[in-house]
């Protein structure tokens, strides 16, 4: 009965490895499939202060979107007011985010030479 005992215990470490196996697999799978790593949102807000120069205003709408979503919530998911401006020669990017039925909004300015970013919200 002893020696019963004994194989059927010997029998399961197989079926255990085999299990550990698929699920250690199946975990480096995951992970792959899940791609890189997610930016945490320091690091993308950080990003979004120093966007490459010259700014593009399609770079310009992607920083002024990422600083609004992640600084200013409430004013996410709406489309902004731009327009390039210039200041005493220097050219800006200017994207307006408002909301009329709350009399307020947020101004992201992004210089098009140096990338410089200045927010400021109103009232």
């Amino acid at each position: 009965m002893s020696t019963a005992r004994t194989r059927s215990r010997g029998s399961r470490w197989p079926v255990i490895i085999g299990l550990w196996t698929v699920a250690l697999a199946g975990g480096f799978w995951l992970v792959l499939a899940r791609g890189g790593p997610v930016t945490p949102a320091a690091d993308a807000l950080a990003e979004a202060h120093r966007p490459a120069t010259p700014v593009t205003a399609e770079a310009a709408r992607q920083s002024a979107d990422t600083i609004v979503r992640l600084d200013y919530p409430d004013f996410q998911g709406i489309e902004p007011e731009a327009r390039i401006a210039s200041d005493f020669g220097i050219d800006r990017h200017i994207l307006v985010y408002s909301r009329p039925e709350i009399l307020s909004g947020v101004r992201v300015s992004i210089e098009v030479a140096t990338g410089d970013v200045q927010v400021t919200t109103f009232p």
